[in-house]
């Protein structure tokens, strides 16, 4: 979804970005939030998220968003000198890349925004399906998952996922997740249930993200 100037030059492409400041520097196409592109018959919503920084977005990608994603037919692990990655074969129809936003486990710190945006953005997560797949752009998810334990350490899908996230620090894939699975355990977007409201102390939703914002700054989780 993002083109930097590097490869501008190789491929001549159009970019296109939300960051104002970035669309000034680059002379990218700006992109309003709720917009809607047609990319090579793939369907791209943009949904504007500021918090961990003011232009931040996320990408709704599918080639039908009414359709659910189904299991893939073959995943495909690769790796090389630049890095891993994985390939799906069928089955995949849409998801969800979140940035430094949501993170598996977690989300990013609130650099340029409140704990208010944030869980306004989480209450909008919420809304979105169970099935949509969740790829974020840092693999955090052991530091997130011993985050949440301490938080949350009854919670038996966030044991469940801590175990699983270990694999992570072994080179083994834990991106991507799903919405389904982080309403579960990932604790920054269950700040509206009573099971981290009663570990932070409080009924009000916005003073617990406000909380687990403070004690993320001090942990190792997420940038």
């Amino acid at each position: 979804l993002f083109f930097f100037s590097s490869r501008r030059r190789h491929t001549r492409c159009r970019e296109v970005s939300w960051a104002r400041r970035c669309v000034q520097e680059t002379g990218n196409t700006p992109l309003k939030d709720g917009e809607t592109l047609d990319i090579d018959g793939l369907n791209i919503s943009v949904i504007h998220a500021p918090c961990h920084t003011t232009g931040h977005a996320l990408y709704h990608v599918a080639v039908n968003p009414e359709i659910p994603n189904d299991k893939p037919k073959e995943i495909i692990k690769h790796s090389d000198e630049d890095g891993m990655w994985v390939e799906y074969s069928g089955g995949i129809n849409r998801a969800l890349f979140t940035g430094d936003t949501l993170f598996v486990g977690g989300c990013g710190r609130f650099f340029e925004g409140t704990g208010a945006q944030m869980l306004n953005i989480m209450d909008n997560l919420h809304k979105l399906p169970d099935d949509l797949l969740v790829f974020c752009g840092h693999e955090y998810s052991n530091q997130n998952a011993e985050f949440g334990i301490k938080v949350e350490p009854h919670n038996t899908a966030l044991q469940a996922f801590l175990k699983e996230s270990e694999k992570s620090d072994e080179g083994e894939f834990i991106i991507p997740s799903s919405i389904g699975d982080e309403k579960q355990f990932n604790v920054f977007m269950r700040c509206r249930t009573k099971e981290i409201q009663s570990a932070v102390g409080s009924t009000d939703p916005e003073f617990c993200m406000n909380t687990l914002g403070c004690l993320l700054y001090t942990s190792e989780a997420a940038d």
